[in-house]
């Protein structure tokens, strides 16, 4: 949710005016993703506990209180997250002539509605094998020990990404993502 309604902090920059603060509440896993991001004045961890505050604001409800009232005032400007500086990801499998498609085939197993959403590797054979195409796959967390059974062609980001900003720089390489898992197609968004 952190990565979908990260289009809406911008109003809230906007409103904080010159003796504001803004204290943004994340996983830990997206503080890497996100921090430095300007007119945030500090992040903390998901449950730990907040600096003193005079309003607080649960992130899903900023668009109601930004006065989001039409679905065509969506703000539109895309990429809507700046990615933090730091090294490049390198993908050197990446072909000019082909399709280059990551994918993700499994959210997080603990979801209790996961069986809804998530797909094993084996259902993806058929498409694994496209001509002209070559995958590359991004899954990470519980699923990531399956991809050994993945066919040798397919390409093992997975192995390499250790955060989501290198799942993010490796996304603006790829030529489309397909995703079952919401943080991922989220993050592609």
């Amino acid at each position: 949710d952190v990565l979908q309604f990260w289009r809406f902090l911008p109003d809230v920059i906007a409103r904080k005016g010159e003796t504001g603060r803004i204290v943004l509440e994340s996983h830990a896993d997206l503080i890497p993703l996100v921090e430095g991001t300007e007119g945030i004045d500090q992040i903390i961890e998901r449950f730990s506990a907040p600096p003193a505050f005079d309003y607080h604001i649960p992130l899903l409800s900023v668009p109601r209180a930004v006065g989001l009232r039409d679905m065509a005032a969506l703000p539109a400007q895309t990429p809507y997250l700046t990615l933090p500086p730091g090294p490049e990801f390198e993908i050197p499998e990446i072909a000019d002539d082909k399709l280059n498609v990551g994918f993700i085939f499994g959210g997080n197993p603990k979801f209790s509605s996961d069986r809804e959403r998530s797909t094993d590797l084996a259902s993806w054979a058929p498409v694994l094998n496209v001509p002209g195409v070559r995958f590359f796959c991004l899954q990470k967390g519980d699923r990531e020990s399956d991809v050994a059974a993945a066919p040798p062609h397919v390409i093992r980001l997975n192995e390499r990404i250790s955060t989501f900003r290198d799942t993010a720089l490796a996304m603006n390489k790829l030529d489309l993502v397909i995703s079952t898992c919401t943080s991922t197609a989220h993050l592609a968004g």
